[in-house]
C-alpha cells in the first residue's frame, strides 16, 4: 500500500490521488511496483518545480489556464507590433511554466545572474518582460519582483537571438583598420572571418591610410583605434573581438539592412518644448515628475500618466547604463507619441545606476515596430559614448538633434 512509503499522513487527498495512479499503473500495465518507484511517482508529483500545484491554492487548473491565456494573448500583441514573429510557440510555452513557477513559488529565491549585462544588452526583453509581468498583475492580482521579472526576460532575450538567426544576412563589405602594427590586425581579420562568414574584408589599413579604406566604399569600417569618419559607419574593436565588440558589429549590420523610417522616427518625435538642459532633482521620482508635468503642460499627455509611469518604474528600473534611463508608461493614456529629455546637472542615482540623461517615453503602444526601432537606437546611443559625452553636454534643442540626428 502506498501508506507504507513516507508520505504527509495529514493529506489525505494526496494520499487517495497517488493511490489512484499507482493502482491505475499497476492495472494497465500489470505489474507491482516496488516502494522506491511508489515514492519515485509521489516525489515527482509533489516537487515538479513547473508544475507543482500548491497545496493551499484554490482553484488551481483554473489559475494555469487563466496565465496561459494572459500570457498567450500579450505575446500574440507583440508578435503582431514586430515586424516579424518573436514569440514562438515554444518561447511561449516556456513564459507561461516560468510564471506558472513563479506564481506558484518555485525558484523565488534564486537570483538572476548578468543581470546589469541583460539590462545592456536587451533592453527590448525587459520591456517584453515587464509587459507581460503587468498583464498578470493586472489581471490575475499577482505582484512579481523586479528579480523574478529578470528570469523571464532570459526567456524574451533567448527568443530575440533566435529570431535573428532566422533573419538572413546580405554579404557585407568590411575594411579593417589598425594603428600601425599589422600583428594584432590580422588577428582581428582571421576571427572576424571565423564568426561572421558571410562578411567579405576588403583589406587592412594602417591608419595612416586611412583614405584607401574609404576609397574601397567598405559598408563599415572595423579599426582598433579611434577614428573619424563620417560617411561610413566605424565600429571599434579589440583584436580578440570580445562580446561588447560583437554587439557593436550585430548592431551595424542590423541597422545596414533596416528601413531609412527607423532612424527619422527617431528624430521625429523630439520637440523644442519638450526639451530640459541643466535640470535639477533629488531622486528618480522627482525628475520623473519634472518631466511628466511638462508633457501634461505641453499637452501630450493627461495628469494621470504620472502614475502610470512610477507602476512602470516600480516593476523593473528603466535605467539602461551608461548614464541613460528611458521612463516610460504601460498603459495608452498618450494623446501623441513624443519624448520628453531632461538632462542632469549632475549624475542621478537610478536604482543603483548613475543616470544623467532621462528620455521620457510617451508611445501609444509599447509592442508595435516603432518602439522596438526606439531601442535599436538606444542601444546605438549608449554604445558610442562620444556621442553620450556631447549628448550630456548640449544646453540647447539644436545642439542636442545635431547629435542625435548625427549631423
Amino acid at each position: 500500500s502506498i501508506h507504507d512509503v513516507k508520505l504527509d499522513q495529514g493529506n489525505d487527498e494526496t494520499i487517495e490521488f497517488m493511490e489512484d495512479i499507482v493502482e491505475s499503473l499497476e492495472t494497465t500495465f500489470n505489474i507491482h511496483m516496488s516502494q522506491e518507484e511508489v515514492h519515485g511517482i509521489q516525489q515527482l508529483y509533489m516537487h515538479c518545480e513547473t508544475f507543482e500545484i500548491k497545496q493551499d491554492m484554490a482553484c488551481d487548473h483554473t489559475l494555469c489556464h487563466d496565465i496561459e491565456e494572459v500570457i498567450t494573448h500579450k505575446a500574440l500583441e507583440i508578435n503582431q507590433g514586430d515586424a516579424g514573429e518573436i514569440l514562438d510557440k515554444e518561447d511561449i510555452l516556456s513564459l507561461i511554466q516560468c510564471f506558472q513557477s513563479l506564481i506558484h513559488g518555485h525558484g523565488n529565491k534564486q537570483r538572476s545572474v548578468n543581470v546589469a549585462r541583460l539590462k545592456e544588452e536587451y533592453p527590448r526583453a525587459i520591456e517584453m518582460a515587464a509587459m507581460l509581468s503587468a498583464d498578470l498583475c493586472h489581471e490575475l492580482g499577482y505582484a512579481f519582483s523586479e528579480d523574478q521579472i529578470f528570469r523571464v526576460a532570459f526567456i524574451c532575450a533567448a527568443a530575440i537571438e533566435k529570431r535573428k538567426l532566422r533573419q538572413t544576412t546580405k554579404p557585407r563589405n568590411v575594411a579593417i583598420v589598425c594603428s600601425s602594427g599589422i600583428g594584432g590586425a590580422q588577428l582581428l581579420a582571421v576571427k572576424l572571418k571565423r564568426l561572421y562568414p558571410n562578411i567579405h574584408i576588403l583589406g587592412v589599413y594602417p591608419a595612416y591610410r586611412l583614405y584607401e579604406a574609404v576609397d574601397q566604399q567598405p559598408d563599415f569600417i572595423l579599426s582598433t583605434i579611434p577614428i573619424e569618419c563620417p560617411d561610413i559607419p566605424v565600429v571599434m574593436a579589440s583584436p580578440l573581438i570580445d562580446d561588447r565588440d560583437r554587439m557593436g558589429i550585430d548592431h551595424v549590420m542590423e541597422s545596414l539592412g533596416a528601413s531609412p523610417y527607423a532612424s527619422s522616427l527617431f528624430s521625429s518625435i523630439f520637440r523644442e518644448d519638450l526639451f530640459i538642459a541643466n535640470m535639477t532633482a533629488v531622486n528618480k521620482e522627482a525628475a520623473i515628475h519634472t518631466l511628466c508635468q511638462r508633457m501634461v503642460e505641453a499637452g501630450y499627455v493627461d495628469e494621470g500618466y504620472e502614475a502610470r509611469v512610477l507602476e512602470r518604474e516600480r516593476i523593473s528600473s528603466t535605467a539602461i547604463g551608461h548614464y541613460l534611463a528611458i521612463p516610460h508608461g504601460v498603459s495608452k493614456q498618450v494623446k501623441q507619441n513624443s519624448i520628453c529629455v531632461g538632462i542632469l546637472d549632475k549624475p542621478l542615482m537610478w536604482s543603483g545606476e548613475k543616470v544623467r540623461i532621462i528620455f521620457l517615453l510617451s508611445i501609444q503602444s509599447t509592442t508595435d515596430e516603432n518602439f522596438s526601432k526606439l531601442y535599436e537606437q538606444f542601444f546605438e546611443i549608449i554604445n558610442a559614448k562620444h556621442k553620450m559625452k556631447r549628448l550630456i553636454k548640449a544646453t540647447d534643442f539644436n545642439t542636442f538633434m545635431v547629435e542625435i540626428e548625427g549631423r
